[in-house]
């Protein structure tokens, strides 16, 4: 038996093979659905579909992960509670007691991004602190940082 092609794959390698098909099923479906084509095949749609719209530039996203990183990092005091660092990008959320990666696993979260949202979610709760990677790095491989010595 062969192995069946990905619906996907078969709907682009038929849109390839058989164009005049295509554009007579698009135009048929713009003639029986006038307000809805009208509504999204406007300009301002069509940039956003071809990446052309301001808001589809990924730097939007990575603004937006600054600003929820920001907020945490404020919550918790701004700067590394080892140096005091405090540049941001080389801050991170620290579990003050240790246990981090089995309290994420636990929720069920990764690290980064999406523990910085349950942070926020969840009205900043106790038990956090941030440092610098440096200083996480240090404490969680070696039990403690050279800067508390």
């Amino acid at each position: 038996m062969a192995s069946k092609e990905p619906r996907t794959e078969y709907m682009k390698r038929y849109r390839k093979e058989h164009p005049e098909k295509f554009k007579d099923a698009r135009e048929k479906y713009k003639l029986g659905h006038p307000k809805w084509w009208d509504k999204y095949n406007s300009p301002e749609k069509s940039a956003v579909w071809k990446n052309e719209h301001p808001l589809a530039d990924k730097s939007h996203k990575a603004k937006y992960t600054r600003k929820v990183k920001a907020v945490c990092f404020t919550h918790y005091g701004g700067k590394c509670n080892c140096c005091g660092e405090s540049c941001m990008e080389f801050l991170t959320i620290d579990h003050i007691n240790g246990g981090g990666t089995k309290h994420r696993k636990s929720l069920g979260i990764p690290s980064g991004f999406p523990f910085y949202i349950w942070l926020i979610k969840n009205n900043f709760p106790e038990g956090f602190q941030v440092l610098c990677y440096n200083c996480h790095m240090a404490k969680t491989y070696y039990g403690y940082c050279p800067h508390a010595k």
